[in-house]
């Protein structure tokens, strides 16, 4: 599975892609809204795992956006805030 990693920290980004690399996925690095958003309407993913707070495009617009490319397409937002 091709699997959209977006998230503005970069260890974060490192430590998920790694571990879905071990599990057999093909995981992609998007560092802010607007890569991941650019990645999706060249080669969309399976597969987004994002993060909501991110400077410029936040999780939630990002998927919006997303969605208007390809509207199926498969989003978990996540967040490290309660």
């Amino acid at each position: 599975m091709k699997i959209l990693v977006v998230d503005d920290d970069r260890r974060i980004v490192k430590t998920t892609c790694d571990i879905l690399r071990i599990k057999g996925h093909e995981p992609i690095a998007a560092y802010t809204g607007e890569e991941g958003l650019a990645i999706v309407k060249r080669d969309p993913p399976d597969f987004v795992l994002m993060d909501i707070k991110m400077p410029g495009l936040n999780g939630v617009e990002t998927m919006k956006m997303m969605r208007r490319v390809v509207p199926m397409l498969p989003v978990v937002l996540v967040s490290a805030y309660a």
